[in-house]
C-alpha cells in the first residue's frame, strides 16, 4: 500500500472515546476523554468536529467543544443522523443532540433523553452506551442489558427525534454495537472524484476494454463501437487529481493512452462521449 501523506490532528487521550463520519461523508466527529480523573472516571472531555474532504482525504476546520461531566454522566459514544445534520452523544445518564448546521454548535446542545432508572433483576442499568445508525434510518443504543434504546426519528430536532428507552429486547446481555462503514456515498457533484462511485451507481453505456491492466508500458483503449461524437479520456490518481487527458475524435474505436509518465499506483479512468460519461474503470500501473 502506498502512503500518499500524513496529517496530524493533535493529541487525544485514550481514556474513553469514539468517532464517526456523517452519512454524506462531509463531517468527521470524535469525542475523547480528558486526562483529569475523578474516582476513575473522566470529568471533562472534548468533541472535535472536522470538515472532511472526500476527494483529498484531508480534515479541516476543527470546531472543538469542551464538555464537563458530573457524577456518572460521562461520554460513551456518538452517532450522526441519516440527513447528516444531528449529532447524538451518549453521556451514560443522558442522550445529547447537537445541530451540526448551527452557527454555534455548542449552544445547540439539548438533552433529548434522560436515563429513566430501568434496571434488570441482576441490577444492570440501562444507561446510554454506544449508539449506531442502522440501515433502517434509526439509531440504536447499547445499554449493558438485554435491551436497546432507539432514536426513531433521528432527523428531527430536539425531543421530536423520539427516543424510546429499552424498547428492543435482545436474546442476551450486550454492551457493544457493530461498526460498519458506509461505502455507498454516491457521486460528489462538482468534484474531480465524481468517478469514485460504486459500480452499481455508474451507468456503463459503452463496452470498453483497457489493456494490459496492470501495465508498465503501452496501453490500449478498445471500444466495442466507434464514438458517435467527439469524446475525452481521463485518468485520475487516488486523490482525484487529473493525471492524464486526451481528446478523442468521432468515429474512433481504438486509442493508445500515454501511460508511460504515470507513477506506480491505482488510477481511475473515465471515458466521455460528448457531454456524457459512458464508461469508467480502474487502472493499475506497475513499477518500471
Amino acid at each position: 500500500m502506498q502512503v500518499i501523506g500524513k496529517q496530524s490532528l493533535g493529541t487525544a487521550t485514550d481514556i474513553v472515546g469514539e468517532s464517526a463520519f456523517s452519512p454524506d461523508g462531509s463531517t468527521y466527529v470524535r469525542i475523547t476523554g480528558d486526562a483529569l480523573i475523578s474516582e476513575g472516571k473522566p470529568n471533562k472531555s472534548r468533541l472535535d468536529i472536522f470538515t472532511f474532504d472526500r476527494c483529498s482525504g484531508l480534515l479541516s476546520g476543527n470546531i472543538p467543544i469542551t464538555i464537563n461531566y458530573i457524577g456518572g454522566d460521562f461520554p460513551e459514544g456518538l452517532a450522526i443522523s441519516p440527513n447528516s445534520r444531528y449529532l447524538y452523544v451518549s453521556q451514560s445518564d443522558s442522550l445529547i443532540q447537537y445541530d451540526l448546521r448551527s452557527r454555534d454548535i455548542a449552544s445547540s446542545r439539548v438533552a433529548v433523553a434522560v436515563y429513566d432508572g430501568f434496571r434488570t433483576t441482576q441490577n444492570f442499568l440501562s444507561t446510554f452506551l454506544a449508539p449506531r445508525l442502522a440501515p433502517d434510518g434509526k439509531i440504536y443504543i447499547a445499554t449493558n442489558t438485554y435491551t436497546l434504546h432507539v432514536i426513531t426519528q433521528p432527523d428531527s430536532p430536539g425531543v421530536a427525534c423520539k427516543v424510546l428507552q429499552h424498547s428492543v429486547t435482545l436474546p442476551t446481555y450486550n454492551r457493544t454495537m457493530p461498526n460498519y462503514p458506509f461505502f455507498r456515498l454516491g457521486a460528489l457533484k462538482g468534484s474531480p472524484c465524481d468517478t469514485l462511485t460504486p459500480t452499481a451507481d455508474v451507468s456503463e453505456k459503452k463496452e470498453v476494454k483497457l489493456y494490459p491492466n496492470p501495465t508498465n508500458g503501452p496501453l490500449t483503449l478498445e471500444l466495442s463501437a466507434p464514438l458517435q461524437q467527439p469524446g475525452r479520456f481521463f485518468i485520475y490518481d487516488r486523490l482525484g487529481r487529473l493525471a492524464y487527458s486526451a481528446a478523442l475524435s468521432a468515429g474512433m474505436d481504438v486509442f493508445h493512452p500515454e501511460a508511460a509518465g504515470l507513477a506506480a499506483g491505482i488510477y481511475i479512468c473515465a471515458l466521455w462521449e460528448g457531454k456524457e460519461r459512458v464508461w469508467s474503470g480502474k487502472l493499475a500501473v506497475l513499477e518500471r
